[in-house]
C-alpha cells in the first residue's frame, strides 16, 4: 500500500516548515544582537528583510473572513512562497557560516 498524499497535508507540512525557518532565523538574529557592531548590524538587515518578506507574502495572500458552505475561488500564487523561502534560506546560510 502506498500513501498518497493530499494537497491539504503537504501545505500543511509547508506551513509546518515555514514556522520552523522562521523560528531558527529569528533565534540566529537574536543571537547576533549579542554580537559586535558588525554582527549586530547583520542582525538589524536580517530582521528587517524577514520581515518585508513575510508582510510582503500575507499582503498577497487572499484572507476568507468567514466560513461558509459555498465554493469561494481562491488561487495563490506559490512561486511568492517560494521565492520567499528561497530568500529566508540564504539568509539563514550566510548568518550560519
Amino acid at each position: 500500500t502506498s500513501i498518497i498524499p493530499s494537497r491539504r497535508w503537504e501545505a500543511s507540512r509547508d506551513g509546518a516548515e515555514d514556522y520552523h525557518l522562521l523560528m531558527m532565523l529569528k533565534r540566529k538574529i537574536a543571537e547576533y544582537r549579542l554580537g559586535d557592531g558588525a554582527h549586530q548590524a547583520m542582525a538589524d538587515q536580517a530582521e528587517k528583510e524577514m520581515n518585508r518578506i513575510v508582510q510582503g507574502i500575507t499582503e498577497k495572500v487572499k484572507k476568507i473572513k468567514e466560513i461558509s458552505r459555498e465554493f469561494i475561488p481562491y488561487d495563490i500564487d506559490f512561486s511568492l512562497f517560494v521565492e520567499g523561502r528561497e530568500k529566508l534560506i540564504r539568509m539563514m546560510e550566510e548568518m550560519s557560516r
